[in-house]
């Protein structure tokens, strides 16, 4: 199963939401910025 294998990484599901949240606030910023700046 997938949370096995995240499991074996020592991530259980609450660090993975929040490395998946934290990537997607990241792209986010960056685009926000790029048409700011446009």
């Amino acid at each position: 199963m997938i949370r096995d294998h995240y499991a074996e990484k020592g991530m259980d599901e609450d660090a993975l939401y929040k490395h998946i949240k934290g990537i997607l606030e990241e792209r986010h910023v960056r685009w926000g910025r790029l048409y700011d700046r446009a």
